[in-house]
């Protein structure tokens, strides 16, 4: 793997091959403070199959996620995901977040459970793990119950394999999420 003296930034995740992040997200720690808007990046390895899976459920092109800390329900804060699409920037399919046990190893992890609230990806059981690789950059991880061709394309042991995404930041407040 590709661990000495490199300095994790969003592009040198992207460079990495999926087993490589795995391993690398296996030894990180969780973020210590998670608050307002973070810019997002796909790996290469699944970048063409994962753009054209937004294009085909026009959803919009991905550019990241906004954590709120505030409780909401059985969570410690919410968050949501931010697109652009023709209509401009949205900010929708929110999801729950606490410090919790990462199912890939049963380390402390930042977790997004998305079925915190109606949208398609509760309805999917998509869950979200973070980690901190650089400071600002984070390397997290994501799987859904079932397959999705292009999101979730591997299947697994009861839940699909784990993908891949990057954040960095804060580049920006949260706000208000447009709807669920």
């Amino acid at each position: 793997m590709k661990t000495q003296a490199v300095e994790w930034t969003p592009e040198t995740l992207q460079a990495l091959s999926r087993d490589e992040a795995l391993a690398l997200f296996s030894s990180l720690p969780p973020p210590t403070q998670m608050a307002g808007e973070f810019g997002g990046h796909i790996p290469a390895y699944i970048e063409p199959e994962w753009r054209a899976f937004l294009a085909k459920a026009k959803i919009g092109h991905w550019l990241g996620k906004g954590y709120i800390n505030e409780p909401h329900s059985r969570w410690q804060g919410h968050g949501y995901n931010v697109y652009e699409d023709a209509g401009g920037i949205a900010r929708h399919l929110r999801f729950g977040w606490s410090y919790a046990a990462s199912s890939l190893d049963g380390k402390p992890a930042l977790i997004m459970q998305y079925a915190a609230f109606d949208n398609w990806a509760g309805r999917k059981d998509l869950t979200d793990e973070i980690r901190q690789a650089a400071p600002g950059v984070m390397l997290g991880i994501y799987f859904t119950k079932d397959v999705i061709p292009g999101f979730s394309p591997r299947p697994g042991n009861g839940r699909t394999e784990p993908e891949i995404f990057i954040l960095n930041g804060p580049i920006g407040r949260a706000q208000a999420a447009d709807r669920n």
